[in-house]
């Protein structure tokens, strides 16, 4: 089975003009997983990718020729090749933005599902020839995801991370409090109870009035030992001046 792939990311694409949100087969890599998640082949920078039917049966981990263990057909011991099988092939797209975008193909079956084709072909007028066709049906199913930065999303985000962790912390609170056994030991641990605020007020006042009663104080003081001091220059100056005189 020969795969070309491309995909765009319209919105961002419209957007911006660049590039990276639409690129072809060529410019990607890619790899093909089992149905265990493990890695048994890698693609991409060709231009595209063949897989054989058998390289999709083992990521699928699907044997043609094991029983269907199911009933009818366990019953009837049909194999996977004559009740058919049904898989799901996904192509799933993944990029940041400067980094390469890579795809990843995943491989399932739908169990209980067998696949069949009746074909009912006219012979005569009285006869008609029955096909009864088994085999393997494949859907293809695409996805993926391309980011990148965006300012309004993050913010969007951290108000709404904020907002559930206040209903988380309203929530604790309201079982600590009223729901468990210890909350009254709870309750006393949490909160710190504090003096009146008249009684607070009363105090700051104080305090404010015993700072102003020192300062003016400390004012009165330093002008008395201002004064002494320049009544104590006053005298030195006369008395040098009676020196001079004499």
């Amino acid at each position: 089975i020969r795969f070309r792939r491309f995909f765009q990311a319209r919105e961002f694409f419209m957007e911006t003009r660049n590039d990276y949100y639409s690129q072809s087969c060529a410019e990607m890599k890619g790899k093909l997983e089992n149905y265990n998640g493990d890695k048994i082949a890698s693609y991409g920078a060709n231009g595209s990718d063949i897989i054989s039917l058998q390289t999709i049966l083992n990521a699928a981990g699907v044997d043609l020729n094991e029983l269907q263990d199911y009933p009818p057909d366990h019953e009837q011991k049909e194999s996977n090749r004559h009740a058919g099988v049904v898989l799901f092939f996904g192509i799933d797209f993944d990029g940041v933005y400067k980094q390469d975008v890579e795809y990843t193909y995943s491989v399932t079956q739908v169990p209980k599902v067998e696949y069949k084709v009746t074909l009912s072909t006219y012979v005569g007028s009285n006869e008609r020839l029955i096909t009864d066709t088994h085999g393997v049906k494949i859907f293809f199913v695409f996805s993926g995801s391309i980011c990148r930065f965006d300012f309004q999303t993050m913010l969007i985000q951290m108000v709404a991370g904020l907002g559930l962790l206040s209903v988380a912390t309203l929530t604790t609170d309201f079982l600590m409090q009223y729901i468990m056994p210890l909350r009254t030991a709870y309750v006393r641990y949490k909160y710190k109870e504090t003096e009146h605020h008249d009684i607070l007020r009363k105090k700051f006042t104080r305090r404010q009035l015993d700072t102003l009663e020192i300062s003016q104080d400390t004012e009165n003081t330093s002008v008395h030992n201002n004064g002494k001091r320049e009544n104590r220059l006053s005298a030195n100056k006369s008395d040098e001046y009676a020196r001079l005189d004499d």
